[in-house]
């Protein structure tokens, strides 16, 4: 049964207002963890890969332009790491809430890990 705070396929409410704060520009920062969640959430709205990218590259440079940072959008890296969280997704059999997507792929958010990613060796 569907909680009021749930809504469909393993996305909360909490999830749609964190994408809305994210492409309205009105975080003030962006983790690693909340790019990861960006894309996790847009993967699991859409179920498509280029769905979700075409949604997430403009939603990230957006966000960069908007704190005086443009350079900082790497497009290249952005498919990189949103395959990456596609694969574990499908790997998993099911979709799981944020949580336990976080807990299920902790080698994600690991320093080595975003290393190896941002030279490509992932």
């Amino acid at each position: 049964m569907m909680t009021t705070t749930e809504t469909t396929i393993g996305l909360t409410e909490a999830d749609r207002a964190f994408v809305a704060e994210v492409e309205e520009c009105r975080r003030p920062t962006l983790s690693h963890l909340d790019h990861v969640r960006l894309a996790w959430v847009l993967l699991v709205e859409t179920s498509d890969l280029e769905a979700a990218l075409a949604r997430l590259g403009p939603a990230l440079r957006r966000f960069a332009r908007s704190k005086g940072h443009p350079e900082k959008f790497d497009e290249a890296l952005t498919r990189r790491w949103t395959e990456a969280i596609a694969g574990r997704i499908a790997a998993s059999g099911a979709v799981a809430r944020w949580d336990g997507f976080v807990a299920a792929n902790a080698d994600l958010f690991s320093r080595s890990s975003v290393s190896a990613t941002r030279q490509g060796t992932s």
